[in-house]
């Protein structure tokens, strides 16, 4: 009676995890889209340290231009923090499946 007891408790307790911790339909693509956005961001990188020289690039499911862009820059300062923005250029790529 006691193995009974302990595996209906244990069998409502994963019923209850599982539906706290199941992804919505809504969660699932923003988790898909920021994974697209990782990789997109990575091959960019990727282009502007190895193929800098290039003004596009094709790759398979994916075309990357090189345009001017922008970053900021944090310098720290005897009265606090600096920033200032730096254009360079770099990748910019979209997915064209």
């Amino acid at each position: 009676m006691k193995n009974f007891t302990k595996i209906i408790a244990a069998l409502s307790l994963s019923l209850i995890a599982s539906h706290s911790f199941a992804a919505s339909p809504a969660e699932n693509a923003y988790d898909a889209e920021m994974s697209k956005m990782q990789k997109l961001s990575e091959t960019e990188l990727f282009l502007e340290d190895n193929f800098a020289d290039q003004a596009s690039v094709e790759l398979p499911g994916i075309h990357c231009v090189q345009e001017e862009k922008s970053s900021t820059e944090v310098e720290g300062a005897t009265s606090g923090v600096t920033t200032h923005r730096v254009a360079y250029k770099g990748f910019t790529c979209t997915y064209t499946n």
